[in-house]
């Protein structure tokens, strides 16, 4: 069986690649670094020779690029086809997903702890949280749309078939993780008892006190006797429940409409 861990960011992506593939029974695990691109002859050379094998990437996401034209690309059309053209059509793909509001806060964690992206400190500080994402000055934008699970999943669903999708929830590897490795064994048709660790609170390093500035603000805070402290990130990291109602409003059809066509129960408010 081949399988296709199609990863969204936040969603406990690195925990599964480092903690999880490689000791899964019976599977070959790779590391793809982009679905959107052309694969090296090497990795698409071992993904055909191997029978049982994982191969896991973050890059299922519909950001929207132009083309020189004014066009619209959407990379996942280039990983449909880079997954066929490789790994053939009887493979199972499968995503899990986060209740976006929770996503988002660890997103915005991610990004004021690690401030040494550029446009992070220059654009941040002029506007709210979410208003940072929501910015159409570059691809920022994008990062809240490309959250919308239903749009996403079902073109996989219907290019490879429903019954060849799987929906798992980062949720469950919270609060009921033997539900979660229960599931994720379903995934692959093997026993992961060996390999399940016992998840008692799933750390976030994003989460910590501090924020990492970039090297150059560090200097002129020092220089200036933090006079730049007006303007950087505030220290308070979670989303106000006004944000994160305005993050869960774009969301919650389409969501449902999810639910609906995999036959799920919501048991953590996505809709």
């Amino acid at each position: 069986m081949k399988i296709v861990h199609a990863g969204f960011q936040k969603c406990a992506s690195t925990f599964l690649q480092q903690a999880v593939f490689p000791s899964v029974p019976g599977y070959e695990y790779f590391l793809v670094r982009e679905w959107a691109q052309s694969w090296s002859p090497e990795v698409s050379r071992s993904l055909l020779c191997g029978e049982n094998i994982i191969a896991s990437c973050e890059g299922f996401t519909t950001f929207r690029l132009h083309h020189e034209d004014g066009s619209l690309l959407f990379p996942h059309q280039k990983a449909i086809h880079n997954v066929r053209n490789i790994l053939g059509s009887d493979i199972r793909i499968f995503f899990v997903i986060r209740k976006q509001d929770d996503l988002m806060e660890s997103y915005y964690r991610y990004k004021s702890d690690f401030a040494s992206v550029g446009d992070m400190f220059v654009d941040y500080p002029m506007c709210s949280r979410l208003g940072f994402f929501w910015s159409n000055r570059s691809r920022r934008g994008e990062y809240i749309r490309c959250l919308d699970f239903c749009s996403q999943i079902l073109v996989y669903a219907s290019a490879f078939g429903t019954e060849n999708v799987r929906i798992l929830f980062y949720e469950d590897l919270v609060h009921a993780p033997q539900k979660f490795f229960a599931d994720l064994e379903t995934v692959f048709d093997v026993d992961l008892g060996d390999i399940a660790p016992v998840v008692e609170e799933v750390h976030n390093p994003s989460e910590r006190q501090g924020y990492a500035y970039p090297m150059p603000v560090r200097i002129v805070n020092r220089l200036l006797g933090n006079g730049l402290s007006k303007v950087l990130p505030n220290r308070e990291k979670r989303l106000h429940p006004d944000e994160k109602r305005r993050v869960m409003s774009l969301f919650r059809q389409n969501n449902k409409v999810l639910f609906e066509h995999f036959g799920f129960t919501d048991r953590y408010g996505y809709c």
